[in-house]
């Protein structure tokens, strides 16, 4: 170690610039392993960015599937139309689901609603998630006896996307006889 420190002293004095040389060679070594690190940090952060972004989708898509299918499952006489599904709930109140602006809503049967997709401070118009029609479809369909939900769950900040269909028949639907009437 004393000789290491000696060759140090010998060619700090005797003016060569080897001695700068080295300094420059560690602090380009520093230079290139903070670059590194602050990439890997960068990429990281954006990575788990996406990533709460895309669990943040897959849980609101499944609480519209199966909010709307439970819902739809037991409802009767269902009017649908692109935007909206209505039905008379078990009650014998009129309920429903309706895309309005960028969000889903249920319709509760007192009258008002009740967001099922969108952020949590429920402030619409700057909300990072938003719904979108599948393919140019309507929202809601009605396919024979079943009724059909399909759009796209969006963020807008990460750009993430998330199907979200039901394919749900009505049980007041399913056992009706075969002379039209309920059982």
């Amino acid at each position: 170690m004393v000789k290491n420190m000696f060759l140090l002293h010998t060619r700090r004095q005797s003016g060569k610039g080897f001695f700068s040389v080295e300094i420059i060679l560690y602090a380009c070594i520093a230079c290139a392993t903070t670059l590194i690190f602050s990439t890997l940090f960068t990429n990281s952060v954006k990575r788990y960015k996406e990533a709460y972004s895309r669990e943040c989708l897959l849980r609101q898509a499944v609480i519209c599937e199966e909010t709307v299918r439970h819902e739809l499952r037991y409802a009767e006489n269902v009017r649908v139309s692109g935007k909206t599904v209505t039905y008379t709930d078990e009650n014998g109140k009129n309920a429903g689901f309706t895309v309005h602006k960028f969000g889903l809503y249920k319709k509760l049967n007192n009258g008002t609603v009740q967001p099922l997709t969108g952020d949590d401070d429920g402030a619409e118009q700057h909300t990072a998630v938003f719904v979108e029609p599948y393919g140019g479809e309507a929202f809601f369909q009605k396919d024979e006896e079943a009724i059909v939900m399909h759009f796209m769950l969006k963020d807008r900040v990460t750009e993430e996307e998330q199907e979200c269909c039901v394919y749900v028949v009505p049980l007041a639907t399913a056992w009706k006889d075969e002379y039209g009437k309920n059982s």
